[in-house]
């Protein structure tokens, strides 16, 4: 099986930091690209196909919300990935987003939240 190819789009630098961290670590996941808000998150999405988006909530320019919102129900499979717990219900109204996951993320979430993702491609 080829790798999973993962865009991570978070504000905050330490967040990618782990993230990359805990791909690292699972031999079917590749980091493509890293934004730090909803405008490079789209822009980088218009230049290159992905198969999964690791998505903050709270982000500069546009939320990822607002992010989901603009791509029309096209985007690729979502996690999103937020400290925010009051969004989750309204999340899952997204047909592309398949999990949610809530800061600080265990590695063990993580896992499962990921091949969640590898079963739905």
């Amino acid at each position: 099986m080829r790798a999973i190819k993962l865009l991570l789009a978070d504000d905050e630098p330490m967040a990618h930091k782990v993230l990359e961290a805990y791909c690292r670590k699972i031999d079917f996941v590749k980091v493509i690209g890293n934004c730090f808000d909803g405008v490079s998150c789209l822009n980088f999405l218009n230049r290159q196909e992905v198969d999964g988006i690791l998505l903050d909530i709270q982000m500069p320019d546009l939320t990822g919300l607002e992010l989901l919102d603009s791509l029309n129900g096209s985007s690729p499979k979502v996690i999103l990935t937020t400290a925010h717990t009051e969004f989750a219900v309204q999340c899952f109204e997204y047909d592309q987003v398949i999990d949610y996951l809530h800061k600080p993320i265990r590695i063990d979430r993580f896992y499962k939240s990921v091949n969640r993702l590898k079963g739905c491609l």
